[in-house]
């Protein structure tokens, strides 16, 4: 009686085994996922003329960065009013072995000329030059270049207001004058030496032709090309 209850109970179980292998729900209808909302009335065709495209925004290609000038130290000699004084020292520094490079700066100068328009002869002139001697305008000269022979100058001035203030002088004492501006480039020339302790002692022991001429240190702007370079 004990087997078959034993028998009966195992047999019990594989069939609950079996039931809960085999046994699926019917398939659950598969959930659409949701979308979204579409506004028909608001489509357009691409080749619509209403429509603007909006362009991809391209990745930035990084800017390469700008050489900075390289700055050394050097020796500078001069300044020379010209190449020719300044070739004159270049000789010197060759003989003393040391190379150079030549550098020019150019400025700009301008002034203000106060002066009698040009009169109808020399004696003319002459005659109004004793007149500005007697009023007190003593800085006064004759004026020879073209378009304004026979004019009489009053002093140029490195101030506009000082040339101002001379026409107004003038003015008061009965004479009329004009102002013209003068502009003058005006060149100026070193000689560069790079710097080391050995060539500041030769520089030193240099004589130069010039009174004028010195040594001091700088700061040069890149190293002197082939072109400037001399031996």
């Amino acid at each position: 009686m004990m087997r078959w209850l034993l028998a009966l109970l195992l047999l019990a179980n594989v069939g609950m085994f079996m039931w809960g292998s085999w046994y699926k729900d019917a398939d659950a209808p598969s959930q659409p996922l949701p979308q979204a909302d579409i506004n028909a009335a608001q489509m357009r065709l691409i080749d619509d003329p209403s429509v603007k495209l909006t362009p991809l925004i391209k990745s930035q290609v990084p800017v390469a960065k700008t050489l900075q000038p390289v700055e050394r130290v050097c020796y500078e000699v001069g300044e020379f009013a010209s190449t020719r004084a300044a070739m004159g020292a270049g000789a010197q520094l060759k003989k003393a072995g040391l190379e150079y490079s030549l550098r020019t700066e150019e400025s700009v100068n301008r002034s203000y000329q106060v002066y009698i328009p040009p009169l109808k002869s020399l004696a003319s002139a002459n005659a109004m030059q004793r007149r500005l001697n007697k009023l007190g305008f003593r800085d006064n000269a004759v004026m020879h270049q073209k378009g304004y022979k026979n004019g009489v100058s009053v002093g140029i001035f490195k101030v506009k207001a000082n040339a101002n203030q001379m026409q107004t002088d003038l003015k008061r004492k009965g004479i009329a004058s004009k102002q013209r501006t003068r502009t003058q480039t005006l060149s100026r020339f070193w000689l560069d030496v790079p710097a080391d302790a050995e060539k500041l002692v030769t520089l030193k022991g240099i004589r130069w032709k010039s009174k004028t001429v010195a040594v001091k240190q700088t700061t040069c702007t890149n190293a002197p090309s082939a072109n400037d370079k001399t031996k």
